[in-house]
């Protein structure tokens, strides 16, 4: 009984131990590595919202080289006169994710923000308009408006009988604006502006009203005589005035936020929503901030953080609305190994932007001495400037070109140390000779930032170089051995190109795709772990049974009966079983074959 509670106890402890070290640490470096290498030489990262997103993503993270690409990218694609996106057939959330690039940017959205204007159709055009007058006199009404480019003025005389109005277009207090005014003026005006002045009648209160079918919508209201009454009937399509679209309009709404445009679409958004879908509900909280919206977004979150059936850009996006709790850690959980979400540009570069904004990465730049990136040479070409007529800084030719500006500190390769003072090197503080700490600052080549002067001081460390101060192994892909690249880490790693598939082993940068053969399942990685709960609980299942079936079972021991005389029987040889032992002995070549394919996950 002790053996088989021990058995037991072992094995929750080994596969626990085996779960924990299949859970993966989470490297938000990795992900801004993979969505960098997406980036072409153009400035593309795909499409226009792709490259737009992109951009967002890595601009806020401190990127400089291929977000300047980007905006060049986005430029191209404008059309010429209207600016809007794509330039051949332009699309409301194309030019939207884009204004919200330039303002990130810091270029002009003017031109956009009058191409938003124009595009947005009438959202209610099937109902009835309503001018509602509260008086007590009678008199003149004057009512002007700006309808295609020119100023129109209409005035009438009210009167009033029992409170209601006695004109022939008039019902009750209301004056049907299609037949007083103008027919479908509101209709075919997705914002207008109604100066309405009844200073004669001593009015008390001017309301525009929206009636279809048994209901009615105060669109604007004003307690004066007088007011300007503004009547907000657009909508966004698809593309420019397309029929009206939700999506598009969230989209356009954000975007007019952003830049700081007025917003003319919130009584179609509001008579439209749909707070059974969390992206609705998110994207109306952005641009509202009302908390109904966050009320709703709260009340769809799944039990495991995730929203929308474990959507990733709908989750990223509830994110950036509201910092829920759970939902980061999710979204963690579905990384590939390669750093991408679902492996597209769009999921990834939402997903950065949302939820690792202010993430400390290190990207390649243009000053760094090292050929990366899109650079066609060292620090030249590819988003940085043009390699011709360059000098270049540390050609790593072997030769110290003191008069192209190289030095020890910014090409070590070619140029040995200088001479150091004696006094940076006697282990003490010499204020009066300019140390600004122990052998350090002033007059010594050490800063007192730095790790170290010469490659010599790395060996206590285990390092090979002193590079920028710090000690690496590796300072480009020159001091590693083949098949090893220098990572950003400066550290020889295996390149992942020549991982040796067939060796057994399933690893980060395999999949049953690039190698079926260590890969088997087209279950995606993120599943492993799903994989290893169920497993415990079957093994523990059969642990179970095994203890209550063959340790525990009755049978096994002996039954307490009186002594009974019997014939006396000859001695019989019984073939060998499978007593409890060996079916332990079973049970742990079990558990390391378990352990052995966990291992490979």
């Amino acid at each position: 009984m002790k053996r088989g509670f021990t058995l037991i106890f072992l094995a929750i402890l080994v596969l626990s131990t085996s779960v924990l070290a299949a859970n993966e640490t989470f490297e938000v470096q990795r992900s801004y590595d993979w969505l960098l290498a997406q980036g072409k030489s153009s400035g593309s990262f795909g499409d226009i919202i792709d490259t737009s997103l992109s951009y967002l993503a890595l601009k806020s993270a401190g990127e400089t080289v291929k977000t300047g690409l980007a905006i060049d990218f986005l430029k191209s694609q404008q059309n010429v006169i209207q600016k809007c996106l794509p330039r051949t057939n332009c699309k409301v959330i194309d030019t939207a994710v884009t204004a919200l690039a330039f303002q990130k940017e810091g270029e002009e959205t003017v031109e956009i923000d009058d191409w938003f204007k124009k595009a947005q159709s009438a959202a209610l055009v099937s109902g009835k308009w309503y001018l509602q007058i509260i008086a007590t006199g009678t008199g003149n009404c004057s009512i002007s408006y700006l309808n295609i480019q020119s100023n129109q003025t209409k005035t009438f005389y009210a009167s009033f009988i029992d409170g209601n109005l006695t004109n022939r277009c008039a019902y009750k207090k209301w004056l049907d604006i299609d037949k007083c005014f103008e027919s479908g003026l509101i209709a075919g005006n997705p914002f207008l502006t109604l100066k309405v002045d009844c200073s004669d009648l001593g009015a008390s209160h001017l309301t525009i009203l929206y009636n279809t079918e048994n209901s009615y919508y105060i669109i604007a209201d004003e307690a004066s005589s007088s007011a300007e009454l503004h009547i907000q009937n657009g909508c966004f399509g698809i593309g420019f005035k397309d029929s009206c679209d939700y999506r598009s309009s969230l989209y356009a709404n954000w975007a007019l936020k952003v830049i700081g445009s007025e917003t003319n679409t919130i009584s179609y958004l509001t008579s439209n929503y749909d707070k059974t879908d969390p992206f609705n509900s998110a994207m109306m909280f952005i641009i509202t901030g009302k908390e109904q919206y966050l009320t709703d977004l709260t009340a769809s979150i799944g039990t495991d953080g995730s929203f929308a059936n474990k959507n990733i850009f709908t989750t990223s996006t509830a994110y950036y609305a509201n910092k829920f709790d759970n939902t980061k850690s999710w979204i963690e959980t579905k990384v590939r190994p390669d750093g991408s979400w679902n492996g597209n540009v769009k999921d990834t570069a939402m997903t950065l932007f949302a939820a690792y904004p202010d993430a400390s990465i290190e990207f390649p730049t243009c000053t760094d001495g090292i050929k990366n990136g899109l650079e066609t040479d060292v620090d030249c070409g590819g988003g940085c400037p043009s390699c011709e007529g360059q000098t270049f800084i540390c050609d790593k030719d072997g030769t110290c070109d003191a008069d192209q500006g190289e030095d020890y500190t910014n090409c070590p390769t070619d140029c040995t140390s200088p001479a150091i003072p004696d006094h940076c090197s006697n282990g003490d503080i010499d204020s009066d000779l300019g140390e600004e700490g122990i052998d350090c600052g002033g007059p010594c080549l050490r800063s007192c930032n730095d790790q170290c002067i010469m490659d010599i001081d790395c060996e206590l460390e285990g390092k090979n170089y002193c590079y920028l101060g710090s000690c690496v192994d590796c300072r480009d892909d020159s001091d590693c051995n083949p098949g090893y690249e220098c990572d950003y880490n400066n550290d020889c790693s295996l390149i992942s190109s020549i991982v040796e598939c067939g060796d057994g082993i399933c690893e980060d940068n395999e999949d049953s795709t690039t190698c079926p053969d260590d890969c088997p399942t087209d279950s995606p990685k993120e599943s492993n772990l799903t994989w290893i709960y169920v497993l415990l609980v079957i093994l523990l299942v059969g642990l179970i049974a095994v203890y209550f079936l063959v340790i525990k079972k009755p049978g096994n021991r002996p039954e307490r009966t009186g002594f009974k005389a019997g014939p006396v029987k000859g001695f019989q040889f019984s073939p060998i079983g499978k007593g409890p032992g060996s079916e332990i002995n079973n049970l742990d070549k079990s558990i390391k074959e378990a352990e052995n394919i966990l291992k490979r996950k």
